[in-house]
């Protein structure tokens, strides 16, 4: 990057897509008093010290290295889940500068320390505690994180260039700040037109799913959700798909051929190589009967998935369920 960018972390709410644990804050802000405003990225991250070191070596910011620093705790059910993502970051960026490290503001060692210890080699990166909450009020405080877990990533200039959940788009971010090539100002403008997006195409779904519910005929409601098509994202286009074939068993009419025409489009529009794309379009396949063809397309589909990527057994357990439809079909 030419210039530097000081944009403020609200910018990257639309990176907000799931629930986070939520822990106490003891520095609230005080009765009647405005709540100060949270600190930008863009600007130099705030030191790592006051840690107590569980596991690893020491760790201060150094210019030239990249630091993924995570806060979670013991208590913490997405954090624990959370572990092996991080190890395999630190292991995939070991020798590039990359240094993970877990914080922790609990107090009692010996529980983090048997904690850390039962977690072995899953656990393979710098550990630490901020009993004193000293790094605590540089990176959650400032930056007015409320929940656990929260990932704060720090560049090679020592600048605090992203903030949010450790699975919301951190690991596409962490691979252009290794590679050089992370634009913060242009990152932020690409979120809030996606949250802005997601705000027109939920108006949309709104309405849709309204119609319904009052009883407007199946093709009048049609007509509503099909306005998403000018949108012009596959992104919408899936989430609507999933959120019809949500509706299946309820109160509301389940229109199969709209959500496969959705997924087609969806599908279409990212030349056949988005497997989430072609999930949703083979589900819409065997919904309307297309059985045959919703096995070659969920088939695809998989093998376009990262083998380590979470949906993908559930895409493999639908292939299954494809392939069971087929054979009892052809059986009967």
């Amino acid at each position: 990057m030419k210039m530097r960018f000081c944009l403020s972390v609200r910018l990257f709410a639309a990176l907000a897509l799931l629930l986070f644990a939520s822990a106490p804050d003891a520095h609230a802000a005080k009765k009647n008093q405005p709540a100060p405003e949270p600190a930008e990225v863009g600007i130099p991250a705030g030191p790592l010290d006051g840690l107590t070191v569980i596991k690893g070596q020491p760790v201060s910011l150094e210019k030239g290295k990249i630091y993924v620093v995570e806060f979670w705790a013991t208590w913490c059910g997405p954090c624990i889940k959370g572990i092996p993502h991080l190890t395999k970051l630190q292991a995939k960026y070991a020798d590039q500068g990359v240094t993970v490290i877990g914080i922790t503001n609990e107090t009692d060692a010996a529980k983090v320390k048997a904690f850390v210890a039962e977690q072995g080699e899953k656990m393979a990166y710098t550990v630490a505690m901020d009993p004193k909450r000293k790094v605590a009020a540089n990176y959650m405080q400032a930056y007015q994180r409320r929940g656990i877990p929260s990932a704060f990533l720090v560049d090679q200039k020592g600048d605090m260039v992203w903030v949010g959940h450790p699975n919301a788009g951190m690991d596409e971010v962490l691979e252009m700040v290794v590679a050089g090539t992370f634009d913060v100002a242009a990152y932020a403008r690409a979120q809030q037109e996606k949250a802005a997006l997601r705000e027109k195409a939920g108006k949309i779904t709104g309405k849709y799913f309204k119609a319904l519910r009052k009883g407007k005929p199946m093709e009048e409601a049609r007509e509503i959700a099909e306005q998403i098509f000018e949108l012009n994202s596959s992104d919408v286009l899936i989430t609507l798909v999933w959120d019809i074939y949500d509706s299946e068993g309820g109160k509301i009419p389940c229109d199969y051929e709209l959500a496969l025409k959705l997924a087609e489009k969806a599908n279409a529009d990212t030349g056949g190589k988005d497997p989430g794309a072609l999930d949703a379009y083979a589900m819409g396949l065997a919904k309307t009967g297309q059985l045959e063809q919703a096995i070659a397309m969920q088939k695809k589909a998989i093998e376009l998935m990262p083998k380590d990527h979470v949906s993908r057994k559930y895409m493999v357990k639908q292939l299954e369920e494809f392939e069971q439809a087929l054979a009892k079909q052809n059986a009967g």
